[in-house]
């Protein structure tokens, strides 16, 4: 007992650093890794082989039927809105946790029941979950003796073993000016035809970079920027692995050329994009309300709604149903004309147009700025034969990792069937105003 009350102290000291700050992050590496965590049966916590860097915190349950919790003290502010999520992995397909908000009363190791939505967790193989932007329920045990708001973890189920944590998160933002939407596209490069997903093979090949590409590429932070990504996504082999980062912008009802805020997520194999939490959908440090809502790619042409969109405030109920686009759907109306191509005629996606590899918007097989020379500059510039592989480049169109002028899966014959395919010199420009 004495030993979890020394734990407990520790807990209530250490958190004060992080009062100030609107996302609390622990991904269990360094010498403070375990900093604030207690295990309700006092027993000490330790920490295992992470998903991103090289800790996790680790929970063992001693036996099957027992129920075992850790907790960590974060700020209760009911006005605010409450994001969170959770890497976790287990030892035992029979073993459950989850992962949610609720105050604990510290005498006795019970949790008081006060937020309602619980991130299941207990795969083993490491697993991302999390929740949309939302408003905890208002009640305030702060006065009740020992009594603090946590984080909390809890395990159990039919088995005995150990679960492991990592990188888990908690962002609180002010609900005015939070909102969230939900987007869906299809990189046509990356497009595989009549199987309705895209290839993952930058992530295979470990090519694709935890920091978002698009600010060293010039495009304008807009309140976003630099974001990134647990390097645990890198090892997700299922449809929910990564295929690419995106660039999803909100734009003015008024004037949709005006950029209003953007952000940079991840786009998984069946065309949802997510946070880098890779769960949970897009969020803007903006008032709710209707917005263009805009998808951009490195080498891609982008593409917007046809008409501004609801874009959701945070709930009282994680649950409730929230705003979201779906590009690669027919019947999503576009702004201008022939904006994405289809995909193939058994799935009839809509997907993005692949080629421009300058970045200027245009896509051109010939004449000034081309998008084909620059293929042949990086694969060598003088042997057209030649490929440059394990690269992560614009000019990689296809998105195979390999850059290739001439040959079967080369870049350059991409470009020319987007301008048309037959006439060279014809152009295709992106639909954005």
């Amino acid at each position: 007992m004495m030993l979890y009350r020394t734990s407990l102290l520790l807990c209530c000291i250490c958190l004060g650093a992080g009062l100030h700050g609107q996302t609390l992050h622990y991904d269990f590496d360094g010498e403070d890794a375990l900093t604030g965590w207690v295990a309700s049966d006092g027993e000490p916590l330790a920490v295992g082989p992470g998903a991103s860097g090289t800790g996790a915190l680790a929970v063992t349950v001693p036996e099957a039927g027992y129920d075992l919790r850790a907790y960590h003290v974060i700020p209760f502010e009911p006005t605010k809105a409450y994001r969170y999520s959770t890497w976790s992995k287990s030892s035992d397909q029979e073993l459950t946790a989850t992962m949610r908000l609720a105050w604990v009363n510290f005498s006795t190791g019970m949790t008081i029941y006060t937020d309602t939505y619980y991130l299941p967790c207990g795969y083993t193989g490491w697993k991302t979950t999390g929740v949309h932007p939302h408003r905890l329920p208002a009640d305030d045990f702060s006065a009740l003796p020992n009594v603090q708001f946590c984080m909390v973890l809890e395990l159990g189920g039919n088995a005995s073993g150990t679960v492991w944590f990592d990188d888990l998160r908690v962002t609180r933002s002010d609900p005015a000016n939070t909102a969230f939407v939900g987007v869906n596209v299809m990189l046509g490069g990356a497009y595989v035809a009549n199987s309705g997903i895209m290839t993952n093979a930058l992530r295979n090949a470990t090519l694709l970079p935890t920091t978002e590409p698009y600010t060293a590429l010039g495009h304008p932070p807009a309140g976003g920027g630099m974001e990134q990504a647990p390097t645990a996504w890198w090892g997700v082999a299922t449809l929910d692995g990564p295929v690419d980062w995106v660039r999803v912008e909100l734009r003015s009802a008024v004037d949709p050329a005006v950029i209003v805020a953007a952000r940079h997520g991840l786009v998984n194999r069946t065309g949802n994009v997510t946070e880098v939490d890779g769960c949970s959908a897009m969020g803007f440090a903006v008032p709710a309300g209707n917005y263009y809502v805009a998808v951009q790619h490195r080498n891609h042409l982008g593409v917007m709604t046809a008409a501004p969109v609801a874009v959701s405030p945070p709930s009282t109920v994680p649950w409730s149903p929230y705003s979201s686009v779906n590009f690669w759907s027919p019947s999503t109306p576009t702004w201008g004309t022939e904006a994405q191509k289809v995909g193939d005629a058994t799935y009839n996606y809509r997907v993005l147009w692949p080629g421009d590899t300058n970045g200027d918007g245009i896509i051109k097989y010939t004449g000034t700025d081309n998008d084909r020379d620059p293929i042949l500059m990086a694969s060598g510039g003088s042997t057209p034969t030649a490929t440059v592989q394990n690269v992560y480049t614009v000019n990689d169109v296809n998105m195979d990792g390999t850059v290739r002028y001439t040959g079967l899966y080369n870049d350059r014959d991409i470009i020319l069937t987007s301008v048309g395919g037959v006439v060279p010199t014809a152009t295709r420009t992106a639909q954005l105003p």
